[in-house]
């Protein structure tokens, strides 16, 4: 390129002089003779050197020969200038087949062709250049086959609600399975057929992965696309913590729901009953009194924050309150821990609250929560059957992890824990705690007082607080023999993504030990 320019420079300025009359052939001088600076060249006047070797002087006087001389110099030095500039340029384009660089925005890949060209490709997550120009990926947490994201399919059927009732969609962690039913349960449509692997019909592909550290299982579904419509609620079913994989755009317009159905209901989503897990409530006991036994109330599950202590005449009669456990990234993904069991000698009621399950949601482009999203554990339960024992506590809420490039939440996401039962004197002096509330980050009711002879359960979490509140001591009054349940404790949420928009309600809210924002881990 350099040379072209040379030569293209040098061609103008030869058309110039020759149209300006200097000239001649090649076997006479130049006729005039050339200026300082010029040259003869076959009868033409070219730069480069002192004058024709024919006339070693010029005219002295002639001021107008020598202006034009320094001009066509400058010119000439102007038309190098660019030639040069032009040469850098190209220096710079210039690359060698297999060269990568970033760009200067950090949003694309260079990489040089074979011809020596560099092309550009957009790099969604952004281009790095360490240890070599390259673009990003991201370690999904708790996923280690990143395959999975893609796995999904589009089914050879396709599949809606018949109309604009409220539908629920059954996902079952325990074998594949995904059922449509309607507001009153009863079965509408099978989406997905119980199995291991891709499933052809939905397109949808399931899998089971085991976690460390005793953590739940993972019942792992791919999806293309996930769309939750707004009268359509997702309900977790089954032992494993659900994991939603969305190659594209994730929406949820509708619900999804992980936390505890009810205690008589089996715990779903890796949830735990009430007395197990990390977490779980201490039992509450009871001792000797010249009427009978007084009763200690269980503890409440911790998970995100600490369960509250179960109430007691004595200091050893209360449920120790479930401890803190599990990681803010929720890595791995851990669910809530149940409440204790109030003190007592027979098993109606006492029970303690079952937690909330988990729930990972991952999408390769935006995650959008418009909907709400729920893990909420139960509450204790009080005493039946017409005995005179202490009350549950509540079961913590679960846990709830989004992850995605770009994650936006204007809807509600809530995993509170459920109130601590009421101390009981048998049916009709009972009152079990509340489940944790969904939607709103208000605490759950403990159980209240019913008969003279019993005390109120603790409250559940909600907002701020993470922790579950203590039930009352119930002590003073000789006549107070059973203790109320403490509350359980806030689950743990978790938002990890490049940008994240937050504006709904998060319950328990971010700045609380329970929830928290992080960045995708990238590579």
């Amino acid at each position: 390129m350099r040379v072209w320019m040379r030569l293209a420079g040098f061609a103008v300025m030869a058309a110039a002089l020759l149209a300006a009359g200097c000239g001649g052939s090649a076997s006479d001088p130049c006729n005039p003779r050339c200026g300082p600076g010029f040259e003869c060249y076959y009868g033409v006047c070219v730069p480069g050197g002192t004058g024709d070797a024919g006339d070693g002087a010029v005219e002295g006087g002639d001021a107008d020969t020598g202006a034009d001389a320094d001009a066509d110099a400058d010119a000439d030095a102007d038309v190098d200038t660019g030639a040069d500039a032009d040469a850098d340029a190209d220096a710079d384009a210039g690359c060698s087949a297999g060269d990568a660089r970033c760009s200067a925005d950090g949003t694309a890949l260079e990489t040089c062709s074979a011809a020596g060209a560099w092309d550009t490709t957009p790099c969604p997550l952004g281009c790095a250049g360490d240890p070599v120009a390259h673009c990003q990926d991201w370690d999904i947490s708790n996923i280690p086959d990143e395959t999975l994201l893609s796995a999904g399919q589009v089914g050879t059927e396709t599949w809606e609600t018949p109309d604009d009732s409220p539908y629920y969609l059954q996902f079952n962690t325990a074998d594949g399975g995904m059922e449509l039913y309607d507001e009153g349960w009863s079965p509408v449509l099978e989406v997905r057929e119980p199995s291991i692997g891709p499933d052809e019909r939905s397109g949808i592909h399931f899998t089971v992965l085991t976690q460390p550290g005793g953590a739940p299982e993972l019942g792992v579904f791919s999806i293309r696309q996930l769309t939750v419509p707004r009268n359509v609620t997702i309900a977790a079913w089954g032992p494993r913590a659900l994991v939603l994989l969305s190659e594209e755009d994730a929406t949820i317009e509708g619900g999804l729901f992980v936390g505890c159905y009810g205690n008589e209901q089996p715990p779903v989503a890796g949830g735990r009953e009430g007395g197990l897990g990390p977490g779980a409530g201490g039992n509450g006991s009871s001792v000797p009194d010249m009427s009978g036994f007084r009763d200690g109330g269980g503890g409440g599950g911790g998970f995100g924050g600490g369960g509250g202590m179960g109430g007691g005449y004595q200091a050893t009669m209360r449920g120790a309150a479930g401890m803190a456990n599990g990681a803010p990234e929720l890595v791995p993904l851990e669910a809530g821990s149940g409440g204790g069991w109030g003190g007592g000698s027979t098993p109606e009621g006492r029970r303690g609250g079952t937690s909330g399950g988990s729930v990972q949601i991952v999408s390769g482009g935006a995650l959008t929560v418009r909907g709400w999203v729920d893990a909420r554990g139960c509450g204790g339960l009080s005493t039946y059957g017409g005995a005179n024992e202490g009350g549950g506590g509540g079961g913590s809420g679960g846990g709830i992890l989004f992850e995605a490039p770009r994650v936006q939440i204007t809807g509600a996401v809530t995993a509170n824990g459920g109130g601590g039962g009421a101390g009981g004197e048998g049916s009709p002096g009972y009152s079990d705690g509340s489940p944790g509330e969904m939607r709103v980050a208000d605490p759950a009711s403990g159980g209240f007082q019913v008969t003279g002879f019993a005390c109120d359960g603790g409250a559940g979490s909600g907002g701020a607080v993470a922790e579950g509140g203590n039930a009352p001591e119930c002590v003073g009054d000789p006549d107070l023999y059973n203790a109320g349940g403490g509350g359980g404790s806030a689950g743990r949420i978790r938002v990890n993504g490049m940008t994240r928009n937050i504006t709904g309600v998060l319950s328990p809210a971010l700045g609380s030990a329970a929830a928290s924002e992080g960045e995708l881990h990238l590579r």
